[in-house]
């Protein structure tokens, strides 16, 4: 599998996105970034820590295409867990559906995934329904799915999508969700 795994957005809107996964170490962390004009970077995936990672460990990658959808597949472990992850294209490739899950082999200091804000993006709008990452007179939505919330720290420049359930029964499988779309 090659360093740089792209899976680019068809958007009507003409946003022109890509989610472009890189190869760190041992995991594969991923950038949001514009597809055209040199790809300028505009949200990053944060990968800090050991049991507990500040975004899903992913260590492999597999694409696949799914009823005329792209599709990148992620697995990986940290500690005594381990994590899927589905990246799709929906909509007619205008969104991308992003899904994980965390099998959880003790209880959790931190689940979630985390993006930290890159070069000029500004946070435009964040509400229980999304945040809103303007750049270049366009905007991106991160808006959670079903059992999922998001929040934007401005002090850090950062975002944390997480899931609601946080019990602590154990095993236990922990799952949240959340989209990637552009408006012009």
């Amino acid at each position: 599998m090659p360093d740089e795994i792209p899976l680019l957005l068809n958007e009507p809107t003409g946003c022109g996105l890509a989610i472009v996964f890189h190869k760190a170490g041992d995991r594969h962390r991923h950038d949001v970034s514009r597809s055209e004009g040199g790809g300028s970077i505009l949200l990053r995936s944060r990968d800090t820590g050991t049991a507990w990672p500040s975004s899903p460990p992913l260590q492999q990658l597999v694409r696949q295409v799914r009823n005329g959808h792209a599709l990148i597949l992620g697995l990986g472990t940290a500690g005594t867990s381990h994590w899927s992850a589905s990246f799709e294209t929906i909509e007619e490739g205008a969104t991308v559906e992003v899904q994980v899950a965390c099998r959880l082999g003790g209880p959790a200091s931190w689940l979630g995934t985390t993006y930290e804000l890159v070069g000029d993006s500004v946070c435009g709008e964040h509400n229980p329904r999304g945040i809103a990452i303007d750049f270049d007179g366009r905007r991106l939505w991160i808006s959670p799915g079903k059992g999922t919330k998001a929040a934007y720290d401005r002090a850090t420049r950062r975002i944390a999508i997480t899931p609601d359930d946080v019990s602590t029964d154990m095993p236990r499988t922990i799952q949240w969700q959340y989209r990637i779309a552009c408006q012009a």
